[in-house]
């Protein structure tokens, strides 16, 4: 089972971050970079394994070739 079909294009690079902690915890977010450039977030947590997930934001250009990536906050510019 997919949880998100990236049309073929091969994952480079995946960050992952909490959202929130101890009881307030909310899963995690996501960051997913692909061999296009692309870079797509997610926010992932226990329910999204039974019915797959959707962007929760997608960048919309390619940035190249992605060689690192590192999510710090609730910022997509933070990446």
């Amino acid at each position: 089972m997919k949880l998100f079909d990236f049309g073929g294009r091969k994952i480079t690079r995946i960050s992952s971050t909490e959202s929130g902690s101890g009881g307030g915890a909310m899963g995690m977010d996501l960051t997913v970079a692909l061999e296009t450039g692309e870079i797509y977030m997610f926010n992932v947590n226990n329910s999204h394994f039974g019915t797959g997930i959707t962007p929760k934001w997608m960048s919309t250009k390619s940035y190249g070739k992605i060689i690192d990536i590192r999510y710090d906050g609730p910022a997509k510019h933070a990446i």
